[in-house]
């Protein structure tokens, strides 16, 4: 079916902004999109607006990359490499600078106490509900994208080709893929299960 457009982004935010990098929308009238350079945007169903009226906001230049909203009202956005803001809606409800993160390239949330994220130089992170902790990795390769696969497990692609599967308990093999015309190794990943995994790869 033919794709259509219903709205426009403003004019005078398009003139001004620099880049937009992720876009999440749990329904045609609540949609976020974060750009590096002037903040984060809902969508209402009516037109956009800038979110910036919350603490971390004020407290830190804030430009978002990541972005990732649930169905109960929660939203976690990744920021300036290392930050974490957690939204309720568009009330601040939670801000971590998370030490051993270098430039967090993507975020994945099961419930309200598993949110994942992940890193350049093969880190992760959990949030259990009430604090962030560092996860061991079997690479030390960038990261690019995670999702979850089936009732506990989740999979990550990174560069060289490399796809790790976690089955909620541990890490399985590390297996690498063949993408010889894509230097950038393994980004895109679908799942739905960890025996039923799609993987697309870019330059």
């Amino acid at each position: 079916s033919e794709m259509t457009v219903d709205f426009d982004f403003p004019e005078e935010l398009i003139n001004q902004s620099y880049a937009f990098m992720d876009i999440w929308g749990r329904s045609r009238t609540d949609i976020y999109a974060t750009d590096t350079r002037y903040g984060l945007f809902h969508y209402n169903g009516r037109a956009w607006s800038p979110i910036d009226d919350f603490p971390a906001y004020r407290e830190v230049r804030f430009h978002p990359s990541n972005v990732w909203a649930s169905d109960d009202n929660n939203v976690f956005i990744a920021a300036n490499g290392s930050h974490i803001l957690h939204l309720r809606g568009t009330e601040q409800v939670g801000h971590h600078d998370l030490s051993w993160a270098r430039h967090i390239t993507d975020i994945w949330r099961r419930s309200s106490s598993e949110v994942y994220v992940i890193d350049l130089n093969g880190t992760m992170g959990h949030f259990d509900g009430e604090e962030w902790r560092q996860m061991e990795t079997p690479t030390d390769e960038w990261m690019h994208q995670i999702v979850g696969a089936g009732e506990r497990g989740f999979v990550v692609t990174a560069t060289n080709g490399q796809v790790l599967r976690h089955d909620g308990d541990r890490w399985l093999d590390v297996e690498t893929i063949p993408l010889d015309r894509s230097p950038g190794g393994a980004r895109g990943v679908w799942a739905s299960n960890l025996n039923n995994v799609f993987i697309s790869g870019g330059g």
